[in-house]
C-alpha cells in the first residue's frame, strides 16, 4: 500500500519540484522495489483533484481527470506510471481516490484541525 505523500495544494505551486520528487519519483521507486521483490498486489492513494474542475457531477471513475494545480497532476502522473506499469505485469492494482474522507470543522471535533493555506 502506498499512501505517503505531501497533500497541500498552495505548497505545491511553491515547491513543485517537493510534490513532484514525493508523489510521482517515489511512486517509481516503490513499484520497482515491489517488482524487484515479487509482490503482487499494489495499492495506491490518490485524491478527487486528478479530476480538476468537473462539468458534470456526480463524479465517477469514469469522468475525465484534468487536474488544475500542481498536486492534482502529480498525482495524476503517478497514476499514469501505475497505470502503464500494470499494462506489462501481473500486479494486481487498486487506486482510490479520496473526496475529503475523515472531514474536518473549524471547531476541529471532526478531522484534521484545518490549517490555511500557504
Amino acid at each position: 500500500m502506498h499512501f505517503a505523500a505531501v497533500a497541500y495544494v498552495g505548497e505545491s505551486t511553491l515547491d513543485p519540484l517537493k510534490y513532484y520528487h514525493n508523489i510521482t519519483s517515489n511512486t517509481l521507486v516503490v513499484l520497482e522495489a515491489m517488482a524487484a521483490h515479487g509482490v503482487k498486489t499494489f495499492i495506491y492513494s490518490s485524491t478527487c483533484a486528478t479530476y480538476g474542475e468537473a462539468e458534470k457531477m456526480p463524479i465517477t471513475e469514469v469522468t475525465p481527470q484534468f487536474p488544475i494545480n500542481l498536486y492534482g497532476k502529480a498525482k495524476k502522473m503517478a497514476e499514469d506510471i501505475i497505470l502503464d506499469f500494470h499494462k506489462n505485469s501481473d500486479m494486481a492494482i487498486m487506486i482510490l481516490r479520496y473526496f475529503n474522507v475523515i472531514g474536518s470543522d473549524p471547531e476541529g471535533r471532526l478531522g484534521e484541525a484545518p490549517r490555511p493555506e500557504l
